[in-house]
Formats: C-alpha cells, sequence, structure tokens
C-alpha cells in the first residue's frame, strides 16, 4: 500500500535532524572543564604513542596522532582558560617526561612561530594595499574620463582585498595564535593511572599560576 502524504512526511527524518540541536556551551563545560580549568586526558601505552619515532634524540618532535589528538580537542575549549594535559597510562620517568614536555613545546613552537610569520606577511600585505589603495583614489580625482574609470576599478579591488586581509585574514591569524598560545603555555602532568576526580581549589589556583608563569615566559 502507497503511504499517504503525512505518513511520507513523518519519516522524512530529515526533518528531525535539521531541528536537532544541542547546548554546546554546557556540552564543553561538561566534557573538559574543571573549577575554572581546561583538564583533558590522553591515556598512552608508552613513550613511542608520543614522541615521533623519526625523531633524534634530543630534537624530538610528536607523533602526527598525538600532535592531532591535542589540537583537535582543543578547538573546542574557549581561550580564556588555562589548558592542563594529564597523560596518563604509563609511569614516565623523569626524564621522560622532561622529553616529553620539550617534544611539545618544540612541536607548537614552531607553529606558533609559522603564525607570527604569516602575521607579518599580511601586515606588509595590509600596508600594500593601503598605499595602492591611496594611489588610485588620487588617480580618480585627478584622471580624465577613461582613466578615471581604471582608477575606479583598482579602488575596488585594493579595497576589496584590504577589508578581506583586515576584517577576515588579521582576525582568523588572531584566533589561531592565541589557539597556539594556549597549548604553548598549557600545564603538563603524568599519572599512573586515571581517576576522574573532581580538581581541588588548590590544584586549580596551582595549574592557573602555572600556566600564568608559562605565558610570561620570554621564550613565548
Amino acid at each position: 500500500m502507497k503511504q499517504n502524504f503525512f505518513e511520507q512526511l513523518s519519516d522524512d527524518f530529515r526533518l528531525l535532524f535539521i531541528r536537532k540541536k544541542v547546548d554546546y556551551d554546557k556540552a564543553v563545560q561538561y566534557y573538559f572543564i574543571d573549577n575554572g580549568v581546561a583538564y583533558i586526558s590522553c591515556k598512552v601505552t608508552g613513550l613511542d604513542d608520543i614522541i615521533c619515532h623519526y625523531s633524534v634524540p634530543g630534537y624530538e618532535i610528536l607523533s602526527e596522532e598525538f600532535s592531532n589528538y591535542i589540537d583537535r580537542i582543543t578547538r573546542h575549549i574557549p581561550e580564556k582558560y588555562p589548558l592542563v594535559l594529564e597523560i596518563t597510562g604509563v609511569e614516565f620517568s623523569p626524564e621522560e617526561q622532561k622529553k616529553i614536555e620539550d617534544a611539545i613545546w618544540t612541536q607548537f613552537e614552531l607553529q606558533f612561530g609559522a603564525v607570527q610569520k604569516l602575521e607579518r606577511s599580511s601586515i606588509l600585505r595590509i600596508v600594500w594595499f593601503a598605499v595602492f589603495l591611496a594611489l588610485s583614489s588620487l588617480l580618480i580625482l585627478n584622471t580624465r574620463q577613461l582613466l578615471n574609470e581604471i582608477a575606479f576599478l583598482l579602488f575596488w579591488f585594493f579595497g576589496d582585498r584590504l577589508i578581506e586581509y583586515v576584517l577576515l585574514d588579521e582576525i582568523d591569524l588572531s584566533h589561531k595564535k592565541m589557539h597556539i598560545a594556549q597549548i604553548l603555555s598549557m600545564k603538563v602532568v603524568f599519572t599512573h593511572r586515571y581517576s576522574d576526580v573532581s580538581l581541588t581549589d588548590h590544584e586549580a589556583a596551582t595549574y592557573r599560576s602555572d600556566v600564568k608563569e608559562n605565558v610570561m615566559d620570554d621564550e613565548i
């Protein structure tokens, strides 16, 4: 038997899917925020889960999977929260812990530097387009009909590029820079076994203090 129109409509799950909503901020608070600190945990089975096996001693970087995990998770965390990364599952020696912390620093320091380089290039482009915009404005005021139309085209082109770089590229680069700086200054803690226990006020205050110290580090 053929379904009537209303039966077909009730079976169209697209109508249900499009109405589906989640409270994103509440979900972020539930999964990651603990006593004002963004606390994320990562379970590992050994050093090879963290350090890229191509790395040579003294110049370690993170494995791609571990690096992607940190980056993917922290994208959901607002920049206003300090980050704490708990690496759990293995009892690392002090030397191994130092190696891991250095690898995390190296990985995201390089990314931070790359964003800074893009930021400088963007500022240079903005300056040049501002100069060309000013020149095209002068041409509009001081040229005859044909050249005036060309000058208008140049004016709108350079104006459009300038707005794109100022309003879009600069904002995007600023968010990327803040996101990487948030990771770069995070506190790394090591636990032998994962325990889903809320942070005490003292622990949260200590972590916030350590992150502030990392932010103020001259190397960043």
